[in-house]
C-alpha cells in the first residue's frame, strides 16, 4: 500500500500477521488433513515444524501435494512418507530421482549431513527438522533443515553455532574418511559469509571492516582474518565431533539405512 494510505490519520493501527509457527501451524496441518484418510503415524507437530515459517498457502499445497503421491503410489491413506516427499519438492526443490548412487558417495553423503545434524543438535538441542540423503534431483546430496533460534540477529553466539555447523560437513568427512570433502563449498561459501557480517556489521575486526574501507591493505587484513576464524570454527567442528564420534557412526548408520530423519527420530538416536 502507498505511504500516503498509511499515514496517521488514515490508518492508526497497524496489526502484522505473520506466518504461522509452532502450535498454530500444528492446528493448521490438523485441519488441512480433516476429512482425509491418514496414516496413524502421522505427528501434526512433527510435520509442523517441516513447515514452520510457511504460509496457511504453502501448508494447503503440501497437504493436496503428499495426497498426490499417496494416490501415485495407489494408497488410500495419505502416509507421513508422502508428507516428508513433497515436503522436498515444494519447499526445498528436491524432486525425486532414479539415479543410481554408489554405496561408497552414499556413505560420505551420510557422514556429511551426519556431521551437520550431530553439532547442531549438540550446540543447539532439537533444532534439526529434516536429515536425508535421499536420491533427488538436486546438486546438495543430501540435506539437512534446522530451525533458526529466535535470537540469531541479537547474539553472535547463534550466528557462531551457525557457521560451526555449517563447517561440521566438512569436518565429519575428513574426520571419517582422512580426506578433502570436495563438496563443501557451498557450506564454506555461507560460513564466510556470516563472517564477513559478523566483521563488517559488528566491528568485530577492530574496526577494520574493508566493507568500509576499501584500501586494499584494509581488504587484505579483513580477508585474513575471515581466513583465520573460518580456521578457528572449523577446529570447533572437527573437535565437537571428534569427542562424539560414537554418536557420528550411529546417526551416520541409521540415516544409511533409513534414508530419512525427522527430529523424533533423531532424539532417539542420541538419546
Amino acid at each position: 500500500m502507498p505511504d500516503s494510505l498509511l499515514r496517521v490519520g488514515r490508518f492508526d493501527c497497524k496489526i502484522e500477521v505473520e506466518s504461522p509457527s509452532s502450535y498454530d501451524a500444528a492446528k493448521i496441518v490438523e485441519h488441512y488433513l480433516e476429512g482425509k484418510k491418514v496414516d496413524k503415524d502421522i505427528n501434526y507437530e512433527e510435520i509442523a515444524k517441516l513447515l514452520d515459517g510457511g504460509s496457511c498457502a504453502l501448508l494447503e499445497t503440501i497437504i493436496n501435494e503428499a495426497g498426490l503421491y499417496a494416490g501415485y503410489d495407489n494408497n488410500e491413506i495419505i502416509r507421513r512418507k508422502d508428507i516428508i516427499r513433497a515436503c522436498l519438492r515444494v519447499i526445498y526443490n528436491a524432486p525425486e530421482s532414479n539415479d543410481e548412487i554408489s554405496q561408497e558417495r552414499l556413505e560420505v553423503v551420510a557422514y556429511h549431513e551426519a556431521g551437520h545434524a550431530l553439532i547442531s543438535e549438540i550446540l543447539e538441542p532439537h533444532s534439526v527438522n529434516l536429515l536425508t540423503i535421499e536420491n533427488y534431483y538436486s546438486d546438495k546430496g543430501g540435506l539437512t533443515s534446522s530451525t533458526q533460534n529466535d535470537n540469531y540477529w541479537y547474539n553472535i553466539k547463534y550466528m557462531e553455532n551457525r557457521i560451526i555447523v555449517l563447517l561440521g560437513g566438512k569436518a565429519a568427512t575428513e574426520l571419517q574418511f582422512n580426506r578433502l570433502d570436495v563438496g563443501a563449498s557451498r557450506d564454506i561459501d555461507r560460513a564466510d559469509n556470516i563472517i564477513n557480517r559478523i566483521c563488517n556489521q559488528y566491528c568485530a575486526n577492530n574496526f577494520r571492516t574493508y566493507g568500509r574501507d576499501y584500501s586494499n591493505t584494509s581488504k587484505e587484513l579483513g580477508e585474513e582474518w575471515t581466513a583465520q576464524k573460518l580456521q578457528e570454527y572449523y577446529n570447533k567442528a572437527r573437535d565437537i565431533l571428534f569427542n562424539n564420534k560414537d554418536k557420528l557412526d550411529k546417526l551416520a548408520r541409521v540415516l544409511m539405512d533409513k534414508k530419512v530423519l525427522l527430529q523424533d527420530d533423531i532424539s532417539k538416536i542420541l538419546e
